[in-house]
């Protein structure tokens, strides 16, 4: 399928229209105040000194939520994770106590996707409430860090948590990363992942509507002044139902939100643009990034040209009546998600994308 350039414009037009409608007032009344409490130093260091408890695990990622990040006292909870899906949740208690926790459902999941057989596959099976130091503990995180690399679990709903954690992995990555000027947004001294969350869903294609949403990938692209704040929506696959432009109209009813946010006039929003790891104050005219990241292997003449239709200065208002106003720019990211067979299974590789020049070109 041939887009032109009307008709992308066109489509994201439509989507920033009917999320603008959609957003309800409470949503950003409550995220406002999320911003101020997680900004709270006395409530940062309650954080930085739970984290502090204990130590991250390879193969593992952690995450935290926004709820879970105002957290002033009590439990605090973190999502230990494994090719994006979560096996086990981590609690911190008041007392600095660090439990391994696994309910009933997540350890039926767990077996399901993970086992791959063995005896010692069994400690997937049975739920779990143990000391993060215990000898069942370690013996959980020991089973995933001796099993052999796979790509997936059974369920399908998986493969796109895979692809999106190994995304933040390259982001994330070293001075060796093969993706230049791109790092995901993260709570300030954490060490671990911060999944936005948003007051808009829109993952019904064509139907954003109030409730909570999630952005895939939240970061930060470009260099010095040039830096945006930037929503990356994944897929795993590049098909007709999956295809390039459909993720770029959800990525935009998201961007919708965080203007939104930003543009409140309210202290919250200033902490919103801090937390997202930019200095200063938030500039005249707002430039979000949206972008669809998705592997190159796809259907036949899906969306063929549409990397010739995005890029730097591609952009659409979020008002039409102020065209030279708050916008939205269209990129995309292309990679290749295949097993080479050299025991590195979800290594993504040969990254192109409309952001800027990347380092690694396709073969």
């Amino acid at each position: 399928m041939m887009l032109t350039q009307s008709e992308l414009t066109q489509a994201i037009r439509g989507e920033i229209d009917k999320a603008d409608r959609n957003i309800e007032l409470s949503f950003i009344q409550d995220y406002l105040a999320y911003a101020a409490k997680i900004s709270n130093p006395k409530r940062a260091a309650h954080l930085r000194a739970v984290r502090a408890k204990f130590r991250g695990w390879a193969p593992f990622e952690v995450y935290i939520t926004i709820g879970e990040a105002k957290k002033a006292s009590g439990n605090v909870a973190f999502d230990l994770r494994y090719l994006g899906q979560s096996v086990g949740t981590i609690l911190v208690g008041d007392t600095g106590e660090v439990t391994l926790e696994i309910t009933p459902v997540k350890a039926a999941k767990n077996l399901r996707d993970f086992s791959d057989g063995s005896p010692e596959s069994k400690i997937l099976a049975a739920p779990l409430t143990a000391p993060w130091d215990s000898s069942s503990a370690s013996e959980f995180r020991s089973y995933f860090r001796k099993m052999h690399p796979r790509r997936s679990g059974a369920s399908a709903g998986n493969e796109e948590h895979r692809v999106e954690s190994a995304l933040i992995a390259a982001f994330a990555g070293g001075s060796n990363k093969p993706v230049r000027y791109i790092r995901p947004v993260m709570l300030p001294g954490l060490n671990c992942r911060f999944p936005m969350t948003t007051g808009i869903t829109a993952s019904d294609h064509g139907n954003p509507r109030p409730g909570r949403g999630g952005i895939d990938i939240l970061a930060r692209t470009g260099n010095g002044r040039g830096t945006f704040l930037t929503v990356i929506e994944v897929k795993d696959q590049n098909t007709s139902l999956e295809a390039p432009e459909a993720a770029l109209r959800q990525a935009a009813a998201y961007a919708v939100f965080l203007r939104r946010l930003l543009r409140s006039g309210e202290a919250g929003a200033g902490y919103w643009w801090r937390l997202f790891g930019f200095s200063g104050e938030i500039p005249d005219r707002l430039v979000i990034r949206i972008a669809s990241a998705m592997p190159r292997q796809c259907t036949s003449g899906v969306s063929d040209n549409l990397d010739g239709l995005c890029g730097r200065g591609v952009t659409v208002p979020f008002d039409p009546q102020e065209p030279e106003g708050d916008c939205v720019e269209l990129h995309t990211i292309f990679f290749d998600d295949v097993d080479p067979g050299d025991g590195h299974p979800n290594q993504l590789r040969n990254f192109t994308s409309t952001l800027h020049d990347w380092p690694e070109k396709p073969d």
